[in-house]
This record gives structure tokens, C-alpha cells and sequence, in this order.
């Protein structure tokens, strides 16, 4: 019985040992703390913090036209920006890189050929619009 109680209490102090020297360590890195709003703050001033981000939108273009909504817009590889529009007649209309309209192509809406139930334009990988419908 004695020698299991021994061991124990051998174990125990190898524990406290070994849990004091990592406070220690630890008490090493830190410069210095401060209370905030009830929350300890802790101040390393030994490593450096996160570098201060910011967001900054420029605005480069501007393309507006009277009474439209876009639907869906895409640009080129040549910088040239289409607008989709669909609130009345619908419209693929093409910007080139100064705003200025370089094409207007409406299509017809309705179920005839030529017209399209649903418009869904996207530029494909080698850069030729595509124009997907529902029947």
C-alpha cells in the first residue's frame, strides 16, 4: 500500500513540476496586459499583430441607360463588357473597354423560331457568346 501511495505522490509532483515550468515559459512571452471591459487583454509585443487592411473601390466606367435593369453581365478577353437586359424587349448589348456601345442585337420573346422562351447568354471558354433557352 505504502509503495502505491509513493508512487502516486512521485507522479504528482512531476506533474506540478512540469506544469510550473511551462507557466514560466509562458510568463516569458508576455510584455504586459490590460483589463477591457471585464476581459483581460494580453499585449505581445515581441510579435508583430495583423498588418491594418483596407478596401478601397475606385470607380473606373460608368454605363447607364434610361429605364433598363441588366440581368446578367460578362466581359471579354478583350476587356469588352455585354449587358444583358430582359425587363421589356430583351437586349444583349455590347461596351467596348471606354463605355461606348459597340453592338445592340434584340431578340424576340415568345415561342416561334427565332424567339426564346427563357435567355441565359454566357461567353464561352474561347470567347464566343453562347445563348442557352428552354423550348
Amino acid at each position: 500500500m505504502i509503495q502505491i501511495g509513493m508512487k502516486k505522490a512521485l507522479i504528482f509532483g512531476i506533474l506540478i513540476c512540469f506544469v510550473l515550468s511551462c507557466q514560466k515559459e509562458n510568463n516569458d512571452l508576455l510584455n504586459s496586459s490590460q483589463d477591457v471591459d471585464g476581459f483581460e487583454v494580453i499585449i505581445n509585443e515581441n510579435v508583430s499583430g495583423m498588418p491594418e487592411m483596407g478596401l478601397l473601390f475606385e470607380q473606373d466606367l460608368t454605363i447607364t441607360e434610361e429605364g433598363w435593369w441588366p440581368q446578367n453581365l460578362f466581359i471579354d478577353e478583350e476587356d469588352n463588357i455585354y449587358v444583358y437586359t430582359a425587363d421589356g424587349p430583351i437586349y444583349l448589348i455590347k461596351y467596348n473597354i471606354r463605355g461606348e456601345e459597340v453592338l445592340r442585337k434584340q431578340f424576340s420573346s415568345g415561342q416561334g423560331p427565332g424567339e426564346f422562351k427563357l435567355f441565359d447568354p454566357n461567353l464561352s471558354q474561347n470567347g464566343k457568346i453562347v445563348i442557352k433557352t428552354v423550348q
